[in-house]
């Protein structure tokens, strides 16, 4: 295992430019490889596995090569904010305990890998502000621990998967930016959903009512969408809301009557409504 680590590391380190790195956190030194850290960020062992790669805003440049999957032990990968280019390995869905990774802020193409959404025990997806592009695989369905997903400012198209909405765990969704399309997601399952980005895209249809079985919504911003129809009053009455957006749609009816007492913010531009903030 240990030869095999380091040996997997040091692909990693020569497939990202490893020299130009802003930190080289002693890579192939003599030293044990799961020394490679500094104080926040590196390679990090748990049980005599490497189980953490953080190498976040570090200048790595090149393509993720796909023996990353062979870390048994990985449960956190994270190369947020580089200039990594190419697919997304599918062989990463061979990592069975990794529970999140970051591969938001990149240059990365092609589509968002099946086997990803295998992973059993996988919470954190973000994969933003890249150019990945395709639709989201059917079987998004089945990653049933997903807490945190984003995938906002890719060329991502189709619909959105109604797999999405049974992650009961699922606390963030930020699907900005991309040109989706067809029916907003139910909701119907998502009970633990506190912050929602559903912006510049091509939805239609109306905001579903069900979006109100969502009881711990904090934050909702849709904007620039081809959606009609009124706001559900079972949105408006949920009682944690406190910051509420919807700009630039095709939304009409009255304004209605919030309930929650926390609500800071209140944003209805460009739409289609009718009565007066007074209402509020």
């Amino acid at each position: 295992v240990y030869l095999k680590e380091r040996y997997i590391l040091a692909i990693l380190y020569f497939a990202t430019n490893g020299p130009q790195w802003s930190d080289g956190f002693g890579f192939l030194s003599s030293e044990h490889h799961c020394t490679w850290h500094g104080q926040s960020f590196g390679v990090r062992r748990s049980n005599d596995f490497v189980s953490q790669v953080d190498l976040e805003s570090n200048n790595l440049k090149g393509k993720v090569p796909p023996e990353l999957g062979s870390l048994a032990g990985l449960f956190y990968l994270d190369l947020y904010s580089n200039q990594l280019f190419g697919t997304i390995p599918s062989k990463l869905g061979q990592l069975t305990l990794l529970s999140n990774m970051a591969f938001d802020e990149n240059f990365l193409s092609g589509t968002i890998p099946s086997e990803l959404f295998e992973i059993e025990s996988l919470k954190v997806l973000w994969l933003e502000d890249n150019g990945l592009t395709g639709s989201l695989p059917d079987n998004i369905g089945l990653a049933t621990a997903m807490t945190d997903f984003g995938v906002a400012t890719n060329v991502l198209t189709g619909s959105v998967p109604a797999g999405l909405s049974t992650w009961k765990h699922l606390e963030a969704l930020d699907l900005d930016d991309n040109p989706f399309v067809g029916q907003l997601p139910s909701f119907a399952g998502n009970d633990a959903l506190a912050r929602l980005y559903l912006g510049k895209n091509q939805f239609s249809g109306t905001i579903p009512t069900t979006l109100g079985n969502c009881k711990k919504l904090t934050s909702l911003r849709i904007f620039d969408e081809q959606l009609n129809g009124t706001i559900p009053t079972e949105i408006t009455a949920l009682p944690k809301l406190v910051s509420f957006i919807i700009m630039n749609t095709g939304i009409s009816g009255i304004l209605p009557l919030f309930v929650s007492n926390d609500i800071w913010l209140i944003s209805l531009p460009r739409n289609r409504f009718s009565g007066g903030l007074e209402e509020f």
